[in-house]
């Protein structure tokens, strides 16, 4: 067996490294541009905003469950969840037991809609 093999140095992975360069085997990696770059940066933000989106809704859901509220058949009908103008409406309506509960889902409401502003 080889040196390289047997055993994995930087003296070893140097001499492989300058052999392969004078064959010309090596392939060059690919860099992307820098606009590239940015799109992905942007992709990658929309991502999370969509994340935070996701976990802002399951908050709410998780207030309304907790405050035993239960959410009108009209708005739970869809398979996507149905955040519609009239069903913000009906949230933003919602009288819960204390006025820190209402204030609670009116900042939660508020993400949301701050969130959803970003994605359009």
């Amino acid at each position: 067996m080889s040196k390289e093999k047997l055993r994995k140095t930087d003296a070893v992975d140097c001499n492989k490294l300058a052999r392969e360069l004078r064959s010309g085997s090596l392939v060059g990696i690919y860099v992307p541009g820098v606009e590239t770059l940015e799109l992905r940066s942007l992709i990658r933000m929309r991502n999370l905003i969509v994340k935070d989106s996701i976990r802002a809704k399951n908050r709410i859901k998780s207030l309304l469950r907790f405050h035993g509220v239960e959410i009108p058949e009209e708005f739970t009908r869809c398979s996507i969840g149905c955040w519609s103008k009239r069903f913000l409406s009906w949230l933003q309506a919602l009288e819960l037991s204390t006025e820190y509960g209402k204030k609670t889902l009116e900042l939660h409401l508020e993400q949301f809609v701050r969130l959803r502003k970003m994605l359009l």
